[in-house]
């Protein structure tokens, strides 16, 4: 099981409500400029984005050090959040080193 917590702003959580599938994308240290286009970007996030599809349908984010596949298996509303979990169906991984965001600023593993 993985879970992702989604703020009730965000903009898109009416799509994750309607998908019966979801995917985590575990970027790289490199991908820092993605992750901002995907944080900033209200319309058109996957513009010129190198993406693809796999067991579940879900976009998967190409370079990324992992893809987890998910089929959605509950909701939970809490506080001003929504909490998705879900089983998880397939995974790829390359390896390598993941970018983190903490404490509002990117951050490397040491």
């Amino acid at each position: 099981m993985i879970l992702i917590c989604i703020d009730y702003a965000f903009n898109f959580l009416s799509h994750f409500r309607a998908c019966s599938n979801f995917a985590v994308n575990v970027l790289s240290e490199t991908q820092r400029e993605l992750s901002v286009t995907f944080a900033v970007k209200p319309e058109g996030r996957f513009d010129g984005v190198e993406w693809y599809t796999n067991v579940t349908g879900a976009p998967l984010l190409r370079g990324c050090i992992a893809n987890i596949e998910c089929r959605l298996s509950s909701i939970i509303e809490a506080g001003d959040h929504a909490i998705f979990l879900g089983e998880v169906m397939h995974t790829e991984s390359a390896g390598g080193r993941p970018l983190l965001y903490f404490d509002r600023d990117y951050r490397g593993l040491p």
